[in-house]
């Protein structure tokens, strides 16, 4: 059974983790203390990752690639690894030797298994992005999902179309934010504050207050079709979560008059204009 263990600059600030070694990791061979073992990260998700990395300011020879697991699961998938008599769990031992040895200052994690092996949190599309930190490790993690998403097909004889495109612009950004956290080892991330506004006298207050301001991110959430909730952020430190209709799995029932009321002010401030006479701007994600 062969190994595919950790590969890169020994001195690296950021350092790369992956799931498990698959079959073009398989495929190569490198020597090291009489010993030979495979290469993280080759074959086309490699290339996906040196692109990322090169769009960012950094290459593959500035970083350290490691995958949680070193041996090839089989079929690839993490899942089937009991099938060779082992867990995941027991190889993060060695791993976390490992980011003791290089010392980075921040981790780019990419897919689920490494995210948990770091921070004990599940959910890949929920935290990609995120500054993390690793309590086990002492060192920022930033989570993107695993460059061979982008390679499996989708069905339908495309490689995902428009979604997998999205899919690499967001891969991207969190690649860049990774290799600029890579620059420090401080772990300073803004308390965001997020406000539940309930009645109009609370959403009044808000709207008056950022009346001037020009842009805002915005995002609706729905259920069948229907919008329910939004949220506006008029900084990225600050933002206001919005009831816009009452939902049977929600306690807090707002009156429907107030509801009424409520939506017929964030229409007007929707649909403002500013003293030029120019459409107010938002960045909206629905």
């Amino acid at each position: 059974m062969k190994n595919t263990f950790g590969h890169g600059n020994p001195n690296a600030k950021l350092m790369v983790i992956g799931e498990a070694p698959g079959y073009h990791e398989d495929a190569t061979s490198c020597s090291c203390n009489g010993t030979v073992h495979g290469i993280p990260f080759q074959g086309p998700s490699g290339r996906i990752l040196d692109s990322m990395l090169l769009a960012a300011g950094s290459s593959r020879s500035e970083v350290f690639c490691d995958n949680v697991v070193t041996i090839r699961p089989p079929g690839n998938k993490i899942n089937k690894l009991k099938e060779l008599g082992v867990t995941v769990d027991q190889f993060y031992p060695r791993l976390f030797e490992a980011i003791k040895r290089i010392k980075p200052n921040c981790i780019l994690a990419l897919g689920n298994t490494p995210l948990y092996a770091l921070t004990g949190k599940s959910g890949i599309s929920k935290y990609r992005g995120s500054i993390l930190y690793s309590s086990t490790t002492g060192v920022k993690v930033v989570p993107t999902i695993h460059p061979d998403f982008l390679l499996h097909s989708d069905g339908d004889g495309d490689e995902g179309g428009s979604f997998k495109y999205s899919t690499r612009v967001y891969m991207q950004l969190d690649v860049n934010r990774a290799v600029t956290e890579a620059r420090s080892a401080e772990y300073d991330v803004p308390k965001p504050h997020i406000q539940i506004i309930r009645d109009s006298g609370a959403l009044y207050s808000f709207l008056q207050k950022f009346k001037s301001h020009k842009r805002f991110a915005v995002d609706i959430e729905s259920c069948k079709s229907i919008p329910n909730l939004i949220a506006i952020a008029p900084s990225k430190d600050y933002a206001v979560s919005i009831q816009l209709v009452n939902i049977e799995e929600v306690d807090y029932r707002i009156p429907y008059r107030e509801l009424a009321q409520m939506n017929y002010m964030l229409a007007e401030f929707f649909d403002r204009d500013d003293k030029n006479g120019a459409r107010s701007r938002f960045s909206s994600e629905t």
